[in-house]
C-alpha cells in the first residue's frame, strides 16, 4: 500500500500515473492499429508524452499564479493558457512526427489541425479538470477535518 503524506506527493503520483495511462492508451488505441512503423511511432509517442507531461507542469505553475486574480480574469487566463498550450503541444507533436518521417516542413491540413488540436485540447482540459477536482476535494476534506477538530476542542472545553 502506498502511503501519501502530502498533496505534493499525491500530485506527482497522479501526474506520473496519468501520463503513463495516456501513453498506454495512445499506443493501444491509435499507434498499434495505425500504419506507422515501430521505429517512428514509439519514439514519437515518448516525445509526445514527455512534452504533454512538461506542458501540464507549466500549466500547473500558471494556474497557481491565476488564483490571486479576480474570477473573471482568472477564468479568462485559464482558457487562454489552455488554448495556447494545446496549440503548442499540437505543433510539437506534428513537427516531431514529420521530423521522424524526414519531411520537417510538411504543413498540416485543416483536418489534421482540427483533429490533432481538439485531441490536445481534450487531454489538457481533462488534466485541468482532474487537477482542480482533486485539489478542491482535498482542500474541502482538510477544511472539514479542521472544523471537526475545532468542534471537538470546543466541546472538550465546555466539559
Amino acid at each position: 500500500m502506498i502511503k501519501i503524506d502530502s498533496k505534493r506527493q499525491l500530485f506527482w503520483l497522479c501526474q506520473y500515473c496519468g501520463w503513463l495511462a495516456y501513453a498506454l492508451l495512445t499506443e493501444l488505441m491509435i499507434k498499434m492499429p495505425g500504419q506507422e512503423p515501430w521505429v517512428i511511432h514509439l519514439p514519437h509517442l515518448v516525445l509526445d508524452t514527455f512534452c504533454g507531461f512538461f506542458i501540464t507542469l507549466w500549466l500547473r505553475k500558471l494556474y497557481t499564479g491565476f488564483r490571486q486574480k479576480t474570477a473573471g480574469v482568472s477564468i479568462s487566463m485559464h482558457i487562454i493558457s489552455l488554448l495556447v498550450a494545446s496549440l503548442l503541444w499540437t505543433q510539437f507533436k506534428w513537427h516531431s512526427l514529420q521530423w521522424f518521417y524526414g519531411t520537417l516542413w510538411q504543413p498540416m491540413t485543416w483536418f489534421d489541425f482540427g483533429t490533432w488540436t481538439s485531441a490536445s485540447m481534450t487531454m489538457l482540459a481533462t488534466w485541468t479538470a482532474g487537477y482542480y477536482g482533486i485539489k478542491i476535494y482535498l482542500d474541502n476534506a482538510e477544511q472539514r477535518h479542521q472544523a471537526a477538530e475545532a468542534l471537538h476542542l470546543a466541546k472538550e472545553s465546555q466539559l
